[in-house]
């Protein structure tokens, strides 16, 4: 053990904690936080103060309100309206070999009568009973 009037040195280098470091950096940081809201408050200014007339600008009428649709829109409906002739109309698929589209419901019927299970065939009381 040590003596008890001696305390070990600290174990950082006095270096470390220079005050004046410590306020340059601070400062700074203050400076570029600073410029940077002054070239954000001067871009908004000159973006406000420049016409609206770009090529790049979206444009800012919209006057026909639901009726004017995007083209995704329209390509949208227009495969949409395709899908819906394929699953309800009638078609030929195939004229030579006989292959043929039906709407999906009248489909689904038909799979649904031709799997459906049989009645048992009334014979009377069979034999083993």
């Amino acid at each position: 053990m040590s003596a008890p009037g001696k305390l070990p040195g600290s174990a950082y280098e006095p270096a470390d904690a220079r005050p004046g470091v410590v306020a340059a950096t601070a400062a700074a940081l203050a400076a570029f936080i600073a410029v940077g809201i002054a070239v954000a408050f001067l871009l908004r200014h000159f973006e406000a103060a420049r016409p609206a007339a770009s090529s790049l600008a979206p444009v800012a009428t919209f006057q026909n309100g639901v009726a004017q649709r995007t083209s995704v829109e329209r390509t949208w409906m227009d495969y949409d309206q395709e899908v819906a002739a394929h699953l309800d109309e009638y078609a030929w698929v195939d004229r030579r070999a006989g292959t043929v589209r039906v709407p999906i419901e009248r489909a689904i019927d038909m799979l649904c009568a031709e799997h459906a299970p049989r009645p048992a065939a009334k014979d009377g009381p069979k034999a083993n009973e």
